[in-house]
């Protein structure tokens, strides 16, 4: 029971998505698999939160430190859907897009009703040049969920901009109350490809206000897109919005 504690007390750390909070969150799942080397959640999540703070710092973690996990706690319980899912999302951001899926795929068929699921389908759906259908994950997962967090709709504003709807991507971009580095980033390439030289502006202004040292070309590094013609696609967005290369 004290292992379950630390367990949802890194959950709910893991809520807020900021490198403080994942790393108290990770801290937190230590401590359970201190009391439980076995815990296959536990794993599952401490794996999520190193994917999660690589992202910011990109020599957080290898590989290997988010993949060993995350592949120890699908052996120990294959029938526990965050365990797909963790390990499709860290497939996901590697490259590995067919083996993604795939664990994305078992994730929905063990727990087809888990919102979080479907919403983290709709990106790995843009990425494999299918944004239509990241966009009905999106809205089949906020429908489920109508107190969704905000990246719930961060990942329907990627599709709409890859369905080159960019009308509305920017008035879903637009709902998000804090909008971080990617959201502003979607919502300038948005304003861009719609020709809205000032939207386009006081975006670019507001992102590189809060990130100085933003850069087109590691910003897409972070989107593992299948096809040459997506990234590039989104590349011409945010250079067309003034962003640094």
């Amino acid at each position: 029971m004290e292992a379950y504690d630390f367990l949802l007390r890194g959950i709910h750390l893991a809520r807020a998505l900021d490198p403080h909070s994942a790393s108290a969150a990770l801290a937190a799942f230590k401590k359970a698999l201190a009391l439980d080397p076995e815990y296959a959640l536990a794993l599952a999540w401490s794996a999520l939160m190193k994917l999660r703070l690589r992202a910011w710092v990109s020599d957080a973690y290898d590989s290997e430190e988010m993949v060993a996990p995350a592949r120890k706690a699908l052996a120990i319980d294959p029938s526990e859907s965050w365990c797909h899912l963790v390990y499709g999302q860290i497939m996901m951001y590697l490259g590995q897009l067919v083996e993604a899926e795939q664990h994305h795929q078992r994730a929905y068929e063990l727990n087809p009703f888990d919102a979080h699921v479907m919403a983290l389908r709709a990106p790995l759906s843009v990425y494999l040049g299918k944004p239509a259908e990241g966009e009905r994950w999106a809205r089949r997962a906020m429908q489920l969920n109508p107190l969704h967090p905000d990246w719930y709709v961060t990942n329907l504003g990627l599709a709409l901009y890859c369905l080159r709807q960019y009308e509305r991507a920017v008035q879903t971009y637009l709902k998000i109350a804090e909008p971080q580095v990617g959201v502003l980033a979607g919502l300038a390439a948005s304003y861009a490809q719609l020709g809205d030289v000032a939207g386009a502006k006081a975006t670019r202004d507001r992102l590189l206000e809060l990130a100085p040292g933003f850069s087109t070309r590691r910003f897409l590094g972070s989107k593992p897109f299948l096809h040459a013609d997506d990234q590039a696609h989104l590349r011409h967005g945010l250079e067309r919005a003034g962003l640094p290369s």
